[in-house]
Order: C-alpha cells, then sequence, then structure tokens
C-alpha cells in the first residue's frame, strides 16, 4: 500500500520557496565586523568578473518565483487549488480542503465550445458567427433569373446585371494606363542624311566668336566693388536690428495669444467636436459600405459570380432546353469566400518561356547587305558632287 495524502498534512507536503532575498540575515552575518571596502578593479579583471550571459539563464532557470510576487496573489492560488491545479505554496493555500471541493474539472482538448477557448478566440468566433449569419450559405437568385421568368422581372435583372458590368467597364477606364512598349516611327528614306554627322561644338569655336564680337565684352555688368570696414559694420548692424525686431514681434505675438487664451481654447474645443463628428461618420459610413461584403483575409478582394440569368432569346420555357451554366462546385466555393470561411484567391496563368529560333548565317548576311548599301549611298553622294 502506498502513502495516503489524505492523512498527511499539507505543511509536510508543500514549502514556500522564499528565496535567498526574503529570508533574513543570518547571525554570522550580522556579528561578523565590517570588512574593508575592496580594492577598485580594472576594465578587464571586472569584465572576467561578470557573469557570461548563458550563465545568467541557467542560474534563473533555477530559482523559483516566490508567492508574493504572483500576479494575483493567494486568491489566484486558491483558484487553481479548486480547479484541480495543485499550486506550489504552503499551508492553508496549497491544496483544496475535503468536502469542498473533491470533484476536479476536466477540460476537452478537442471541445470548440466557449469555455474551452481563451479571450481572443471567443471574441475571434462571436465576430465570424455574426458575419456568417448576416450572409447566407444558399443565396436565392432574382425572380428575373428563372428558366421562365415574366418579362417586367427579367428586364430588371437584365438591369441590374449591365450595371455591374459598365461598373467594371468604367473602373478599368479609370485606373491610369502604362506607356506604350511600342511607338510608330517615320524612318528616313533619304540615305544621305543617315550618313551626315553633326560635329560636337568645341570651346576654341566660342572664343574665336567672342574675338570676332568686340560688343560682347560691353554687355557683361560692371565689376563689383570691394567692401571696406565701414560696409561690413553697416551690414552687421542692419541684420541684428532685423534678428532684435524678429525677436520683438514674436514676444508680441505671445503675449497677444496669452491675452486670447480663452478665445483659443474655446477654438480649441470645436476643432476637436468636429474632429470627432468627422471620425463618427467616417466610421459609420465604413461600417455601411462593407456591411454586404465579406471580411478582408487577405491581399485579394472578393469577387462574386456574375448574375446567372437567360436573355429575351434564350428564354424557351423549358427545362430541358437550357444551356449549361457555372458548376455547382464553383458556386459552392464562391458562397465559402463570401462568407470568410476560405481567403479569395487569384488564378495565376502558368507563363510558358518565350522560344528563340536561331537560323545558321542569317546576321551575317544581314550585316553585309547594309554595309554594301552604304557604300553605295556613298558613291552616288560622290558622283552628284
Amino acid at each position: 500500500q502506498g502513502l495516503d495524502f489524505d492523512r498527511v498534512p499539507d505543511a509536510d507536503l508543500f514549502f514556500v520557496d522564499k528565496g535567498d532575498a526574503s529570508a533574513g540575515p543570518s547571525t554570522s552575518d550580522v556579528e561578523a565586523p565590517a570588512a574593508e571596502a575592496p580594492a577598485k578593479l580594472s576594465k578587464k579583471e571586472a569584465a572576467r568578473a561578470r557573469p557570461l550571459r548563458s550563465q545568467a539563464i541557467l542560474a534563473a532557470a533555477h530559482t523559483a518565483t516566490p508567492v508574493h510576487q504572483i500576479r494575483g496573489g493567494v486568491k489566484k492560488a486558491q483558484k487553481n487549488g479548486n480547479s484541480g491545479v495543485v499550486a506550489a505554496s504552503g499551508g492553508n493555500t496549497g491544496l483544496a480542503r475535503q468536502g469542498k471541493n473533491d470533484a476536479t474539472r476536466l477540460y476537452d482538448l478537442w471541445d470548440d465550445g466557449p469555455s474551452a477557448l481563451s479571450r481572443a478566440a471567443r471574441k475571434k468566433a462571436a465576430t465570424r458567427s455574426l458575419h456568417r449569419d448576416a450572409v447566407r450559405a444558399v443565396e436565392v437568385d432574382a425572380p428575373g433569373c428563372s428558366f421562365n421568368p415574366d418579362p417586367e422581372e427579367q428586364q430588371e435583372a437584365i438591369a441590374v446585371a449591365v450595371a455591374a458590368e459598365m461598373k467594371k467597364i468604367h473602373q478599368q477606364d479609370a485606373m491610369p494606363t502604362a506607356p506604350p512598349k511600342k511607338v510608330d516611327y517615320d524612318v528616313e528614306e533619304d540615305e544621305l542624311a543617315l550618313l551626315q554627322v553633326d560635329e560636337p561644338e568645341s570651346e576654341e569655336e566660342d572664343v574665336i566668336e567672342g574675338a570676332r564680337d568686340p560688343g560682347a565684352a560691353s554687355k557683361t555688368g560692371p565689376m563689383k566693388r570691394k567692401k571696406t570696414k565701414v560696409d561690413r559694420n553697416r551690414a552687421a548692424r542692419r541684420k541684428a536690428a532685423e534678428v532684435a525686431q524678429a525677436a520683438a514681434r514674436a514676444a508680441k505675438a505671445k503675449r497677444a495669444a496669452l491675452a486670447n487664451l480663452p478665445t483659443l481654447l474655446k477654438e480649441i474645443d470645436a476643432e476637436q467636436e468636429e474632429l470627432a463628428s468627422r471620425r463618427l461618420r467616417r466610421k459609420l459610413d465604413k461600417a455601411e459600405t462593407t456591411a454586404g461584403l465579406p471580411p478582408r483575409l487577405g491581399k485579394t478582394k472578393f469577387e462574386g459570380m456574375p448574375l446567372q440569368l437567360l436573355t429575351t432569346d434564350e428564354v424557351n420555357g423549358s427545362l430541358r432546353k437550357l444551356k449549361p451554366t457555372a458548376s455547382l462546385a464553383k458556386d459552392r466555393f464562391k458562397s465559402l469566400q463570401q462568407r470568410g470561411i476560405i481567403e479569395p484567391r487569384k488564378q495565376i496563368n502558368k507563363k510558358t518561356p518565350k522560344r528563340v529560333a536561331f537560323i545558321r548565317g542569317e546576321k551575317g548576311e544581314t550585316e553585309r547587305e547594309g554595309h554594301a548599301a552604304i557604300l553605295a549611298a556613298r558613291q552616288r553622294a560622290k558622283g552628284r558632287a
């Protein structure tokens, strides 16, 4: 037979670890005379005496946290004891008393109830449930989308579909257009003009033109006179006077602001109220706009399926003659995305590598033909001269 823990007192089973700091000073420490002040260590000796970070981590891992430092104190320890959790405390707070709460509480790891979830998880689940209630799992199409609709209801459904398509077109037109990769260019056909190249102008030509034009030097302004000491002192006095005037104007404005302080406080309060009303209005507008939209789970926005309806020519009044529409799997997938269960995704088309064809000797033949054309153009130009 093992030890009967019900008969053993709590003081023999548990102890309170108060650490070295909470323990009182020993008699040896009290009776010992005051030691002399230690000698001042150098930087190298102090660095050697300092413990390593790994040693500090290992030393901190073996020290127990005192009970009085635990957040919640004794009440939390009693709560843990009542719920079946044994706390490292002593005496009356370590273990649940007999007859008070003998039945321990069991938790199910796979339970989805609110008791098994944390506060953040419960809040997230409540938000999702509210949004799921707003969006139906199966949406019923408009009466105009039937296989044999009423003419007026069909026209209303067609108007809704046309409005959705026009909205997409307007959004596409409003987007900025990228510059074209290729621009039409008229190639010059004059072979002589293609051969002529403008020579860059040099500085020597500018000097020669300046020498030919004697009136060019007279167009420049007169040379500035060198400042004397009197001019520099006058400029310094003017600058000091401007600084003093600016300081006086700032002090006068400050005195006027202090005298007008009640009015300024009223203006600030009115501005704060206006900002608060703007924030509230913006918040309400955003809530109204996003009321019927699915939650944003990623960077891709949700795009609903187009309205499935029949045009006037396709309405034949029989289910047997209907053409096939979107599959059921796609409809269910869009419904899951709209309810916020699956993140909206965008299909990425596989890019095929560009195929480059190599023809042996084609580049050399093209270069030879171009060189022969240039030589022929030069010969014709010499003949004209």
